[in-house]
């Protein structure tokens, strides 16, 4: 065995361990509710979806960093469910036309299966409503990166710039988001509100 397949181990069996944090099945039940493979031929939302979470894994800002650095584990990733590897402007494209219903459906997921072994923040006992404060702020991400191409706007001078904001919200004894919304960066709060009640 080489070496540099030898490096190579380490990070497929943790990203393996990463992935199979994701029930499969609670997943086809979302791909299928939000119809996101419908008349996909290559790059399906599963395959785009280890695509994103091995970008964020590797802190990749650049489209052509993910597509060698996928093509760099390509084996290893074979195994792990990965049925195509793709080209930079095959995830710009998917990215632009695939629903976010499917992404935040595994989001909620993974959230209600783990949320009790979270860790328990240790809070005074005698404070009882520090057990109900539910948290929530937002921040603003600028859009620059090749990456996220799809988003922003191109003003008249040409130069494509533009941004989006996630509003978060977290019970104070979980210390992991519950709920996540992703708006345009103009977005006030007030209209991420009404999501509260729902939750």
């Amino acid at each position: 065995m080489g070496p540099l397949i030898a490096s190579r181990i380490p990070f497929i069996s943790v990203f393996g361990q990463l992935l199979s944090l994701i029930s499969r099945k609670d997943y086809a039940k979302a791909l299928e509710q939000t119809s996101a493979d419908f008349a996909v031929k290559k790059l399906k939302t599963w395959d785009l979806m280890v695509s994103m979470i091995f970008a964020v894994y590797q802190r990749t800002s650049r489209l052509r960093e993910l597509s060698s650095g996928l093509a760099g584990h390509s084996e290893g990733l074979k195994h792990l469910g990965f049925g195509h590897l793709p080209k930079r402007s095959t995830v710009s494209d998917a990215n632009k036309v695939r629903p976010p219903e499917l992404f935040a459906k595994v989001f909620a997921d993974l959230y209600r299966r783990y949320r009790l072994v979270l860790p328990d923040s240790s809070l005074p006992k005698n404070e009882r409503w520090l057990h109900r404060l539910f948290l929530v702020d937002s921040t603003t991400i600028t859009l620059f990166k090749e990456i996220m191409k799809a988003c922003g706007r191109t003003p008249a001078n040409g130069k494509r710039k533009g941004g989006l904001k996630v509003h978060t919200g977290m019970w104070l004894t979980e210390e992991v988001p519950s709920l996540i919304r992703i708006t345009k960066a103009a977005m006030n709060d007030r209209k991420f509100m009404p999501d509260l009640r729902t939750w």
